[in-house]
């Protein structure tokens, strides 16, 4: 399979405290990056105490690497000026005992309202 879309990517390169949370917001300049497509994973209204109108939207993007991304990456989308984030560790599918390289899966989160 070949990966023939692309999305644009911004390396998180901010610092986090002792408890492990941001402190800057810093990031690469954003590269394009290879994917083979992307589908929506969910759209949550999280109801807090502090936001009663909070919608989180997940997606995944299928890449031929994981390597490049890891969590607070910027990731666009083609066509749109939304910007996602990488909102958890990747997936990465090459660790299998076959032989057998897909690549792996990074999900992205926006958060609106």
């Amino acid at each position: 399979m070949q990966a023939s879309f692309t999305v644009s990517h911004a390396k998180y390169t901010g610092s986090t405290d002792s408890d492990g949370y941001p402190v800057e917001d810093d990031y690469d300049e954003p590269v394009d990056r290879k994917v083979f497509g992307w589908y929506p994973l969910s759209s949550q209204l999280n109801m807090t105490g502090d936001y009663d109108r909070r919608v989180v939207t997940s997606k995944v993007i299928m890449v031929p690497d994981v390597a490049p991304y890891s969590p607070r990456d910027k990731v666009l989308l083609p066509g749109s000026d939304t910007e996602y984030w990488v909102s958890e560790d990747v997936r990465d599918y090459t660790t299998g005992p076959f032989g057998y390289k897909p690549g792996g899966e990074v999900v992205i989160e926006v958060a609106t309202g």
